[in-house]
Parts: structure tokens; sequence; C-alpha cells
């Protein structure tokens, strides 16, 4: 795994039950690029293949076009919005998979990202 691949994963990892102070100072769609990472390094992870795994991250730009995430939007809770905490699932689901489930989405992006229901809220488009 590339040096980029493995800190991002770390942090991601770290940061997962400590997103809902800190989610408010990183860049609106900064989850959604997160989601890029998720699918490139678990390419990487499960391929060996970097070659592979920089073609997804570039083909998930291709696809989907990030979408801000306000902090207004945010809330502590989700009776309306979405839990600041939450927008990092689509991230860290993705990490998560395993690579069977890797191995039969391939190229498919639009299917990593069922891989949870916040991923859809993060992009606009798809192939």
């Amino acid at each position: 795994m590339s040096p980029l691949c493995r800190a991002r994963a770390s942090a991601l990892l770290a940061l997962g039950g400590v997103l809902s102070a800190c989610n408010r100072s990183l860049d609106e769609d900064a989850w959604c690029k997160e989601a890029a990472y998720a699918i490139a390094g678990r390419t990487e992870e499960c391929t060996g293949d970097g070659a592979l795994a920089t073609a997804r991250y570039e083909a998930f730009f291709d696809a989907y076009t990030c979408v801000e995430v306000p902090p207004e939007s945010l809330a502590d809770d989700t009776a309306g919005a979405v839990a600041p905490q939450n927008l990092a699932h689509c991230a860290l689901a993705i990490r998560n998979l395993p690579c069977e489930l890797v191995d039969e989405c391939g190229d498919a992006l639009d299917r990593y990202m069922t891989a949870s229901p916040v991923c859809r809220l993060l992009v606009e488009g798809g192939p």
C-alpha cells in the first residue's frame, strides 16, 4: 500500500469515533474526497495494483461531483439532519469492504457507493 493510502487509512480509523467536533473545520467536500481515497486504498490493498487504484481514484472524480455538506445541515442528532460523525461512515464502510466484494465491485464505482447510505449524500452524478 502506498504511504499516502496507509496514512489516510490510519487517520480515518483513528478518527472514526471522535469526528463530531473536528468535522466542522474540514472542507465541506472532504468526506467525498475520503470516499475516493477509500476506493483507491482498498483497491490497492486487495489487488496490489497501484496503477489500478490510481485509475479508480481518477474515475471517481470523472463520474461524481462532490457535494459540499454545509455546516448548517449538520446536527448533533439525526432528527432531520446528518450527524457530523456520520459523514465519515461512507469512507469507513468502503475501507472495511472485504476483498471479495472489492473484486466483485471492480470498476463499478456505483457499487462501492452502496457501502453506506451516507455515500449518496456526498456526491452528485455517477456512472
